[in-house]
């Protein structure tokens, strides 16, 4: 999904090329004054550049801002900014890396209550994930942390030299340099914003996930509507439910405690958390009060959410289409521009673009990391894409396609493997012309299917009594020893052998072999090295992932391959949903601790201890569930994201800080289940289902032909 900026950054293509068209006369000028200074022996770093090289420069940054998808400010025209541009090109993975590193630094730095109360932290009566010896101590804590900002710092400062606007960066990194010196000064204040600009520079230097944290950011003012009327039904169902249910009844002491109660109660029945457990104080009373909440349920559970779920999944889809609209004219403008420069120093024709300038252009190109690299032979296959009528030349109409090809996958042919470049004789010799038979013919994997099908029987039969739920009767490193785990390895080489590694890594059935040869690999080698270790849970686990190569044989059946196929291609998009996901938790984990750390513990001189423990947080020993570091804070974020009980895990954390901390949790429900997640389903849904209707297209000619020809024997015989 292209990402889109702000208003600044999303004015209409036409003023960017006429700005650059007022760059390009201020150019001449400046490239007039500058020949007159080098006629008096003086030159100057903010040399403009040669015309050509130039409109190369502003034609390679107009196609890389259309195979993005995201539309930035014109570079500036001086040989200064274009060296400043090519070494931010060059910092930018390392700035990805250490955005990230920065928000891993905030799991291993000491939570502010413990900077306050340092004798309690890593005090087991306040249980954490991590002890007190993973936290980073203050003065490295400070000192990484200016290490990982440094070539963030850098990178800003290149991006603002040669593009100007960037002021959202240089907001960030200050705002966090800032906070950082203060809580290094002054190490027991409890609040800081350092956490939270860490994401915000994560989000904005991977264009993936910012875009989908923009997108649910959209969706917000058009489900507020939704939450606002929730609330308004929620109210009136409290009020008609305090009325009928009196604090003296035995329904209005426990759920219905007045009007604040009872809207939690229902708050938590729209989440099925609670029920049928809410109603049956009542419902013992009299039959009748069903009709109260089964109404309730009926009208919240079944119509309200449902309406919060498909309000969400029309917005995504609205944006998705906005998008799509917006990116197409985007790259349709951004090609015609850079078709433009590009004719403006061709001499020979203006209306087309020689092979020598597309082939320059192409090594602009590779000065961009987040376009693949294309080498001398794509270059050409490229051109000849391109090139439909063999002139030599690309009109404006054949360059329209340079995106097209530069932003889907392009099939060159793979280099040969190291033992045909290194050993002819033996690549050609007739024992490894039968292996390269067996190998691209498939023989190879038929006969390790066969193997991965015995190999199940047998895992089958080595854990069936754990199947049935008795004790395991053998040894797991008597049972688990076996030459199949090696015999995988095997075929593994021999197919890098003959296929090489770029080839081999192109299918994604390959991939899975591969991942699952090396758990059977690393499984014999638990068994087989001399080792104290022998946790006979672990070995007979990983010696059963080897049994995960059956599922291959399902992609031979049509059904299968298709649900495989589709599951493939939507499981990196799902990745960056997830890392949405893990955005959003992280956010919320860094409030929870600032606001719950250190409250939830099992210290009887905590003034926290006695309330948490008589209420049912504490009856259920929840109290692994707190929000004492960080990891702990995603564990329980993650199982308020699965709703059940999540009205137990609330109520220990507002009985020791108060009835106020369920705004908290509500506010992560609405966030984090009724936004993010349906966001992803719908996400999840849209893909597979684009990706399913592709597949089934794409082999239906297949099965039509195949009708045919059946067709036409029948006929003839």
């Amino acid at each position: 999904m292209p990402r889109k900026g702000n208003d600044d950054e999303r004015r209409s293509l036409s003023l960017l090329v006429e700005d650059q068209s007022t760059h390009s006369n201020d150019q001449e000028s400046e490239d007039d004054d500058c020949e007159g200074q080098e006629e008096h022996g003086s030159s100057s770093e903010s040399e403009m550049l040669a015309p050509a090289r130039l409109g190369l420069q502003r034609a390679g940054f107009l196609i890389y801002q259309a195979a993005e998808g995201i539309q930035r400010a014109p570079i500036r025209g001086t040989k200064k900014a274009r060296r400043i541009f090519v070494a931010h090109l060059y910092l930018l993975p390392l700035v990805r890396v250490t955005t990230w590193c920065l928000v891993v630094l905030t799991f291993f730095e000491k939570p502010l209550w413990c900077r306050k109360q340092p004798e309690l932290c890593g005090d087991p009566k306040y249980p954490s994930s991590i002890t007190a010896s993973w936290f980073v101590p203050h003065c490295w804590d400070l000192a990484l942390e200016a290490l990982f900002l440094l070539p963030i710092g850098i990178d800003v400062c290149f991006r603002q030299y040669c593009h100007g606007n960037h002021m959202h960066y240089i907001v960030a990194v200050l705002a966090n340099v800032l906070e950082s010196v203060m809580h290094f000064a002054v190490p027991e204040h409890s609040f800081r914003v350092a956490p939270y600009f860490r994401i915000f520079l994560a989000a904005m230097y991977s264009r993936a996930v910012g875009s989908r944290l923009a997108l649910v950011i959209r969706t917000l003012p058009s489900i507020l509507a939704t939450f606002v009327f929730s609330l308004l039904f929620v109210t009136f169902s409290a009020w008609i439910g305090v009325v009928l249910m009196p604090p003296g009844t035995p329904e209005g002491q426990k759920f219905f405690h007045g009007l604040g109660d009872g809207m939690w109660t229902l708050t938590v029945l729209l989440t099925t958390a609670n029920f049928p457990d809410a109603m049956m104080p009542a419902y013992r009373d009299s039959r009748c009060y069903f009709i109260y909440f089964g109404i309730f349920i009926a009208a919240g559970i079944y119509f309200l959410i449902n309406v919060v779920t498909a309000v969400t999944f029309n917005v995504y889809q609205d944006c998705q289409d906005s998008d799509h609209k917006w990116l197409v004219q985007f790259r349709l403008e951004c090609t015609q521009a850079a078709f433009r420069e590009l004719c403006a120093e061709n001499s020979v024709d203006e209306e087309e673009v020689t092979e020598a300038q597309i082939k320059e252009l192409f090594k602009e190109l590779n000065n961009y990391d987040d376009i693949e690299h294309i080498t001398d032979s794509m270059a050409d296959h490229l051109f000849d894409m391109m090139d439909h009528d063999k002139d030599g030349g690309v009109s404006q109409e054949e360059f329209s396609q340079v995106i097209q090809f530069l932003v889907t996958a392009i099939e060159v042919e793979e280099p040969p493997p190291i033992l045909a470049r290194r050993c002819p004789a033996c690549w050609a010799s007739p024992p490894m012309q039968l292996l390269r038979e067996a190998v691209e013919k498939g023989w190879l994997e038929n006969v390790m299917d066969v193997v991965a099908v015995i190999l199940f029987v047998s895992t089958v039969c080595t854990t069936w009594s754990e199947i049935w739920g008795e004790a395991p009767t053998s040894s797991p490193k008597v049972s688990s020893k076996s030459f199949v785990g090696p015999l995988f390895g095997i075929e593994l080489c021999l197919h890098l052998m003959v296929l090489g590694w770029p080839k081999y890594w192109k299918n994604a059935r390959r991939k899975f072999d591969f991942v699952v040869t090396m758990l059977a690999l690393f499984a014999c080698a638990i068994v087989w090295l001399p080792t104290a270790y022998n946790d006979a849970r672990l070995i007979r686990v990983i010696a059963a992932v080897r049994v995960l190569r059956v599922m291959r044989i399902l992609n031979r059946f049509p059904t299968f391959s298709v649900i495989m196929h589709t599951f493939t291609k939507t499981l990196p998009q799902s990745v960056i949903m997830a890392q949405v996901m893990f955005c959003a938790m992280v956010i919320f984990c860094i409030l929870g601790v600032q606001l719950f750390g250190g409250v939830i513990n099992q210290d009887p001189d905590s003034p926290t201890y006695s309330s948490v423990a008589s209420s049912d947080f504490g009856a259920a020993n929840y109290y692994a569930n707190n929000f004492n570091d960080m990891l702990s804070g995603m564990v329980v974020l993650f199982e308020l994201l699965v709703v059940n009980n999540w009205f137990v895990i609330t109520d220990g954390f507002s009985a020791a800080v108060g009835p106020f901390a369920r705004i908290y949790f509500v506010a992560w429900y609405m966030i984090g289940v009724l936004i993010c997640l349906n966001i992803v389903v719908a996400f999840v849904v849209d893909t597979f289902v684009s990706e399913f209707k592709a597949k089934t297209a794409k082999d239906e000619p297949i099965r039509l032909s195949q009708y045919n020809k059946q067709a036409t024997l029948s006929a003839f015989c």
